[in-house]
């Protein structure tokens, strides 16, 4: 009788894992859009969009479904990647505030939070809207080559394994 079960479940897992494989795959092979009119927050102020061309981009993409107030306050984790990005030149990071509604507030709140680095303000949610990113939270960040298709999906700050390609994939 604990047999019947334990198959259950794990015929369950290997199903949800097949299905995340096959979610990452289509993930890929979908270029995604950077907007160009996406509002940029810096030192507490609104600066031009600067898009570097010719380099991966990081895009930390963080949605209407998460605490906004949370999300703002935990920025400051992100600082690392930002020193990386500035001292070695290889990547850019792009942390994309897309927020469903309070876009006035949420705006605001990032100009108060004052960070050095640039936060990307998706004011119009064309970056949401012209991208099919996955609901599934561990595909919201992701490394674009130079021609805008993931080619690592994980976060590099929380995850040893993925930390390790992001280095190894930008040679640093």
């Amino acid at each position: 009788m604990i047999l019947i079960p334990f198959s259950g479940c794990q015929n369950k897992t290997s199903i949800a894992k097949e299905r995340l494989r096959e979610e990452l795959v289509s993930f890929r092979k979908t270029e995604i859009v950077i907007p160009h009119d996406m509002t940029v927050v810096r030192h507490g102020k609104l600066v031009p969009f600067i898009r570097q061309t010719g380099l991966p981009i990081l895009v930390v993409y963080i949605d209407g479904q998460d605490c906004t107030d949370c999300r703002i306050a935990h920025l400051v984790e992100y600082e690392p990647l930002f020193q990386l990005s500035d001292s070695t030149g290889t990547f850019q990071l792009m942390v994309v505030f897309s927020p469903s509604e309070g876009h006035e507030m949420v705006l605001q709140k990032l100009i108060d939070a004052n960070y050095r680095f640039p936060v990307y303000f998706d004011s119009y949610s064309e970056f949401s809207d012209k991208n099919d990113i996955p609901l599934d939270s561990r595909f919201h960040t992701f490394l674009l080559n130079a021609e805008s298709f993931p080619i690592l999906v994980g976060n590099p700050l929380t995850n040893p394994e993925i930390n390790k390609l992001f280095h190894q994939l930008l040679n640093i």
